[in-house]
């Protein structure tokens, strides 16, 4: 009988470590999940509108350039922004631009050092539209869900 019951508290000693090592997995793999679900990609709460519209420049689209609507105070949310590629621009990242007020900033690119005016260079592009559009910015955009297109025409004066 020594032996049977010293056998039967080894199997014991045996199974708790992995009943523990289980738990300990499962306890973790929830872990994970709520941060999956709730940590990451929340909703934050924001309503959003995917705008689109056309860019031009004295009566030209602009063919490769950027544009960033930045709230105003009063809005709350991040900065939202979009390629302008060939004249047109869809700010849908994230779901869109949060509703209100907002100062738009316009940048245009190009490699040729001779087009435009140049105000900056940024990654070995040239920036040819005037700061008026971009760093120092006056235009705005009020953002209501209603409609989503918003067109800019832009003149050198």
């Amino acid at each position: 009988m020594n032996n049977a019951m010293a056998q039967s508290s080894i199997r014991i000693i045996k199974t708790i470590p992995f009943a523990m090592l289980v738990q300990r997995s499962i306890a973790w793999a929830a872990l994970c999940l709520v941060f999956m679900f709730v940590g990451c990609g929340a909703d934050d709460g924001l309503e959003r509108a995917i705008v689109s519209g056309s860019v031009t420049f004295d009566g030209t689209p602009i063919a490769n350039g950027e544009i960033r609507f930045v709230p105003m105070d009063g809005t709350r949310g991040p900065i939202s922004g979009a390629p302008i590629v060939d004249g047109e621009y869809v700010a849908k990242s994230k779901g869109g631009v949060p509703l209100g007020g907002h100062t738009v900033r316009i940048k245009a690119f190009t490699t040729d050092t001779k087009s435009g005016s140049i105000d900056e260079r940024e990654d070995g592009e040239i920036q040819i539209i005037p700061a008026k559009y971009n760093r120092d910015s006056n235009l705005t955009a009020d953002v209501d869900g209603k409609s989503d297109q918003v067109d800019f025409e832009l003149t050198k004066d």
